[in-house]
């Protein structure tokens, strides 16, 4: 039995057709309409090599770190001068090395 991709990509919600990191941002941006985006403190978790980061920073989001367990992955993030910070560890129990905050809307 043969699925041909355009069956495939009709049936599935239109996230799963566009790269995370654009989805990612696309959906920050809708939830946080109408606002100064960079007043806001974002901090990119699982970040690896900054996909989400570049879209976020396409659409104006400028204050953000970024949390890796890879520094490879980081290293490689580093090179794209998006982040404030890059934090290699993980995320779990354990409380990272940043500072608590919280997020209000309207």
């Amino acid at each position: 039995m043969t699925t041909g991709l355009r069956h495939t990509t009709r049936s599935m919600p239109s996230w799963t057709t566009k790269p995370l990191g654009r989805c990612c941002a696309e959906t920050l941006a809708e939830k946080l309409a109408g606002t100064d985006r960079r007043k806001f403190r974002i901090l990119d978790v699982a970040a690896g090599t900054g996909l989400a980061g570049e879209e976020l920073q396409k659409i104006g989001f400028t204050n953000m770190d970024a949390v890796d367990c890879s520094q490879k992955m980081l290293d490689e993030a580093k090179a794209k001068n998006i982040y404030g910070r890059l934090i290699c560890d993980f995320v779990g129990p354990d409380q990272l090395d940043i500072q608590n905050g919280m997020i209000r809307y309207g």
